[in-house]
C-alpha cells in the first residue's frame, strides 16, 4: 500500500483520477474530464501537496505543523488528495508522530498533578518495610503509561475501516485509508487542555486559592480545558466523518453510521487499553496480600 509523493514511476502515481468525480483519466488524452468538465492539470496532479511529503525541503517541524493546520481547518484540500499519489509510509509517520505528541502531552499532565498534590501514584501499593511495593508501583505506573499510549493509538487508526468501500478500485481505497491517518492531527493540540488543567491543579494547592480569591481562576481553567478538549475531540470526529464522505461519495446512512460508530468505537478502544493497567494493579495488590 505505499507510493510515492514524487516520483511519477510506481503504480498509483500512474493512477490518474478526476479530483472532482473520479472519473479515470488514465486513457484520456483531452485536457478537462470527459465526465463532469473539469479542467485537468496533469503536472499538479503528480505530485502530493500535502506539508508532511515534502518534509525535508521544508523542515520537519513547519511540515508537521502546515499538515495539522490544513487538517483541522482545510479538511476539504486533505480530501482532493484522493486525486493524487498519497504515501501510506507517510500517512503512518504521521500518524506515530502525533500520538507520541499527545502521549507525552499526557505525561506531562499526569506528572503535574503528582506534583501539585505531592502524591505518590498507587501509594496504597506501597510496602513500608520493603523496596518491593515500590516495584509493583512502578510496573502499573508503566502499564498505565503503556496503555494510554496503546488507546491512542488504537484510536487514531480505527476510523480508516469506512475508507475501503467496493465501490471504489483499490488504489482509491489504499489512497483513502493514508488519508484517513492524517486525521489524528488535532490530538497535537492537547497540550492545550493538559496546561489548563495542570495549572488549576497546581493553583488549588495554594493558599491564595485556599482563601477564596482565586477560587474564580481556577474554575475559569477548569472550563477552559474542559473546552479544548472537547474541540479537540469533535475536531477529531467531525473532520474523518467529512473526509469519509468526501473521499467515498458515500450516502447520508453510511455518514450516520459513521458519525455513530466512531465515538463508540473510540470508547471500546479505550476499554481495551484500560484492561492492561487494572490486570496489573490487580495482580499487584494479590502479590501484596500474600507478603
Amino acid at each position: 500500500m505505499t507510493d510515492s509523493t514524487r516520483a511519477p514511476i510506481t503504480n498509483d502515481s500512474l493512477e490518474l483520477v478526476c479530483p472532482e468525480c473520479r472519473y479515470d483519466l488514465r486513457a484520456i488524452t483531452s485536457e478537462r474530464c470527459p465526465e463532469c468538465g473539469l479542467a485537468i492539470d496533469r503536472q499538479s496532479m503528480s505530485v502530493s501537496r500535502i506539508p508532511w511529503a515534502h518534509r525535508k525541503s521544508i523542515g520537519r517541524w513547519r511540515a508537521y505543523w502546515r499538515t495539522n493546520l490544513m487538517v483541522i481547518f482545510r479538511i476539504e484540500r486533505l480530501a482532493d488528495e484522493i486525486a493524487r499519489p498519497v504515501s501510506f509510509a507517510d500517512a503512518q509517520r504521521f500518524r506515530h508522530v502525533t500520538v507520541l505528541v499527545a502521549w507525552l502531552t499526557v505525561l506531562a499532565w499526569r506528572g503535574s498533578l503528582s506534583i501539585a498534590h505531592r502524591e505518590r501514584l498507587f501509594d496504597e501499593l506501597r510496602d513500608p518495610g520493603s523496596h518491593f511495593g515500590w516495584w509493583l508501583q512502578a510496573l502499573v505506573v508503566a502499564s498505565a503509561l503503556f496503555a494510554a499510549w496503546l488507546a491512542l493509538l488504537m484510536m487514531s487508526g480505527v476510523g480508516s475501516y469506512f475508507f475501503h468501500p467496493r465501490g471504489l478500485p483499490v488504489i482509491q481505497q489504499n489512497r483513502g485509508i493514508a488519508l484517513s491517518y492524517y486525521t489524528c492531527a488535532p490530538l497535537a493540540l492537547l497540550w492545550l487542555p493538559a496546561l489548563c488543567a495542570g495549572l488549576a491543579a497546581c493553583l488549588s494547592t495554594t493558599d491564595w486559592v485556599q482563601d477564596g480569591p482565586g477560587k474564580r481562576w481556577v474554575n475559569a481553567l477548569v472550563i477552559a480545558a474542559t473546552g479544548f478538549g472537547a474541540a479537540i475531540v469533535f475536531s477529531c470526529w467531525v473532520g474523518i466523518v467529512s473526509l469519509m464522505a468526501r473521499i467515498t461519495r458515500c450516502g447520508r446512512g453510511q455518514t450516520i453510521t459513521m458519525t455513530v460508530y466512531l465515538p463508540c468505537a473510540w470508547a471500546l478502544c479505550a476499554a481495551v487499553a484500560a484492561l492492561i493497567p487494572a490486570a496489573v494493579f490487580y495482580v499487584s495488590v494479590v502479590v501484596l496480600s500474600f507478603r
